[in-house]
């Protein structure tokens, strides 16, 4: 598959959502004041009309069970605020529900971007590897879950997304056996003298399991036209395919990032789809990034023809 590459506009569209979502809270705040400033004003005129009433009808109200004016005002200031907190009260925890989500989005970008480079990094380490023995000579590389050099590629995009991703299954009905990376964890800690931390034993299974089930990756490959004017992106699909000495290389990563606060997750959902702790839904997020190669010519420079002298000093 041959697409046109085009600029990454990611932040772009992060930065006019956020300056959508501040104008919509400005808005519904607005709109809230005018309902109160509506609502106290005809409020105001009924209380005028009734005394207007009154006074044409010569209405005369026993001194002894009249209310002091400060009562009067102080229920209906009361009541004036019961109204006012059960309007705004609604739209203030919505926008604050959806800013949080926005916010967990933005970090969601931030890491699925650094996943890419984290993956394109390890791709133009990779590749240059000699890994004859396995199929994959130096600057060959395999696309499958058969590749050394492949397989690698993914667990740096995996590793890097897990610390924004949700929790899957983790007890073995997964392809992914979460429970193998949690201990090689503790092991790491064991090594290293320290504390394992509890997340370890809490998170790091399922958090992986999440990460290694919903992220994709591909490896592109780059296409420059005969005049230099264009650059187009071929997807490496099944099969060995090679690359020159400072070839670019790029990755995208694709990951069903999980939409984890409720009541507003639907706004920003692409769809929904199970986990172990129920149902969940998800937005995708694409990032690519592109580096060079750090392959090296495996062929040896001629050896010299001319004989060499001993210019050592006797």
């Amino acid at each position: 598959m041959i697409q046109q590459l085009q600029p990454a506009t990611w932040m772009q569209e992060a930065l006019f959502v956020d300056l959508l979502l501040a104008f919509a809270a400005a808005l519904g705040v607005l709109l809230c004041l005018r309902a109160l400033y509506v609502l106290g004003r005809q409020d105001r005129g009924r209380k005028a009309e009734g005394r207007e009433r009154r006074a044409e009808s010569g209405e005369q109200n026993v001194s002894a069970f009249r209310l002091p004016p400060s009562a009067l005002r102080s229920r209906s200031n009361q009541g004036m605020a019961t109204i006012e907190f059960a309007l705004v009260m609604p739209v203030v925890l919505f926008l604050m529900l959806v800013l949080i989500q926005t916010m967990l989005l933005m970090a969601g970008q931030l890491f699925v971007h650094y996943a890419a480079y984290a993956a394109t990094r390890a791709a133009i380490v990779q590749i240059p590897l000699d890994l004859s023995q396995r199929g994959e000579p130096i600057n060959v590389i395999s696309i499958g879950s058969s590749s050394g050099k492949f397989g690698a590629i993914e667990r740096a995009a995996v590793l890097a997304v897990m610390p924004v991703c949700g929790r899957d299954d983790a007890s073995g009905g997964s392809q992914v056996d979460g429970e193998e990376f949690a201990s090689a964890l503790r092991q790491h800690y064991e090594m290293l003298g320290e504390t394992t931390p509890r997340w370890v034993d809490t998170l790091a299974a399922e958090r992986y399991c999440y990460a290694a089930e919903h992220t994709r990756i591909d490896l592109i490959e780059l296409i420059t036209d005969a005049d230099g004017s264009s650059v187009q992106m071929r997807t490496l699909t099944g099969g060995t395919h090679s690359f020159g000495m400072k070839d670019p290389v790029a990755v995208r990563v694709e990951h069903r990032f999980n939409l984890s606060v409720p009541y507003v997750r639907a706004i920003f959902a692409d769809a929904k789809m199970p986990t172990k702790h129920g149902e969940t839904a998800y937005t995708n997020i694409t990032a690519l990034q592109m580096l060079t190669l750090e392959g090296v010519d495996p062929a040896m420079p001629m050896e010299p023809t001319l004989p060499r002298r001993d210019q050592r000093i006797r």
